[in-house]
């Protein structure tokens, strides 16, 4: 019976026919004047746009646990956001940006628009392990892997002809969307040595660029040789993606052959090679066994201790990037 009669009284104070004395704490009725029900007072939400505001607020609502080290949760907070804040940014970078349509550049499949590299993916390449990640440069994935879609005259290792070359060493890029962030931090380290090392600098495709490089995975491992004028590309599936390989890959798109196809591999003819000797150990080098269906060698190195070397490198040597400064004009980064 009081049980009955504590419910009716309280729908009573719900439906506002009684009245009930003013308590502090408990909200007024705008229109009645009397005071509501604590039950239905309107609980406060808490939006997390709010904690944003605070670093200290932030740091709590992160990293509950951390309370004992205010300092560390409000660093780990503010880390979060800005890296949240960057990865929000490289998502809005697309091809639209630079005025590129999609049927214009050739993808596999339907992906998204193609994008650029950016600061997080350079970010993420100082970090990343490339030893870890590194693919073995099977001879089979980059047997074939220069294509000539014209007949080019080329002196020693390198194109000749300054038509052939990219101007001032710019080479506008775009990149497919098909990479994976690890993926792009590989490509990122790549690109990165390449301006720590010599002049070329691989950029964003502008509207105004009209001879550009499309950077994505279509079949194996592969690149245009020089500047072929209007989009060429550059094929580099996931077996492709190790730091060796995309400098090699992107040597081609320089100007360079293979280090074995150059005329005075023999010994026997002495043209230009910008003042460098054969080398064995270059990154443009094939291993041994290129080309060989028993795994026997089919090159071999007149120093015989060198044959089981070649091909084998993982990055630039000094030859590599004495050719490149010297074919580009880069005297400020050749090395003695």
């Amino acid at each position: 019976m009081r049980n009955s009669m504590a419910l009716r009284v309280t729908e009573k104070e719900r439906s506002g026919e009684i009245g009930v004395p003013p308590a502090s704490g408990l909200a007024v009725n705008k229109n009645t004047k009397e005071p509501k029900s604590p039950l239905l007072a309107p609980r406060k939400k808490t939006k997390i746009k709010h904690y944003r505001k605070d670093a200290e607020a932030r740091s709590r609502l992160l990293c509950p646990r951390l309370r004992l080290f205010p300092d560390l949760a409000q660093a780990l907070a503010q880390d979060f956001f800005r890296l949240l804040s960057m990865a929000r940014r490289s998502r809005q970078i697309s091809a639209s940006t630079a005025g590129i349509e999609t049927n214009d550049v050739n993808v596999p499949g339907d992906e998204d628009q193609p994008t650029f590299l950016t600061n997080l993916d350079f970010l993420n390449a100082r970090f990343i392990d490339t030893n870890r990640l590194q693919a073995s440069r099977r001879p089979d994935a980059l047997r074939n892997d220069q294509r000539f879609p014209v007949k080019r005259f080329r002196r020693g290792s390198v194109v000749a002809l300054e038509s052939d070359k990219w101007p001032t060493g710019r080479i506008p890029y775009v990149l497919s969307s098909a990479y994976t962030s690890v993926q792009r931090a590989v490509l990122a380290r790549a690109i990165g040595a390449y301006n720590a090392k010599t002049c070329i600098r691989f950029v964003p495709k502008t509207p105004a660029d009209k001879d550009y490089v499309v950077i994505s995975k279509l079949d194996g491992c592969y690149a245009d040789f020089a500047r072929v004028g209007g989009r060429q590309q550059v094929s580099l599936a996931d077996e492709c993606i190790d730091y060796a390989t995309v400098i090699h890959e992107f040597m081609h798109v320089i100007g360079f052959i293979h280090e074995h196809q150059r005329e005075d591999r023999d010994g026997a003819v002495g043209l230009s090679n910008y003042g460098e000797t054969y080398d064995y150990f270059s990154i443009m080098h094939y291993e041994s066994s290129e080309g060989s269906r028993n795994g026997r060698s089919t090159i071999e190195a007149k120093v015989n201790e060198y044959t089981p070397l070649m091909g084998k490198s993982t990055d630039f040597t000094r030859g590599d990037l004495n050719r490149i400064n010297r074919a580009y004009q880069c005297t400020a980064y050749l090395t003695g």
